[in-house]
């Protein structure tokens, strides 16, 4: 679709599944339904993020954008 709309040729196939032929044999292979890449890392802790997923303080915050206002009038 979006090749289409920026009328851009786009010279791709993906594939969930092919037929391949071994020794006069042929065999159905098909994709993994679940990829290993979306798995969680175990080395990753949950930890780490709380930060980002805590309150803002608005007096913090504050402080923060009366900074950059001073460093943007320069």
């Amino acid at each position: 679709m979006l090749a289409s709309l920026l009328e851009k040729p786009y010279n791709k196939v993906m594939l969930d599944r092919v037929l391949v032929n071994k020794n006069s044999e042929y065999r159905l292979a098909v994709a993994p339904k679940e990829k290993s890449v979306y798995n969680p890392l175990d080395e990753v802790q949950e930890e780490w993020y709380d930060p980002a997923v805590s309150l803002v303080d608005v007096e913090k915050w504050q402080r923060v954008k009366l900074l950059v206002d001073v460093v943007i009038a320069k």
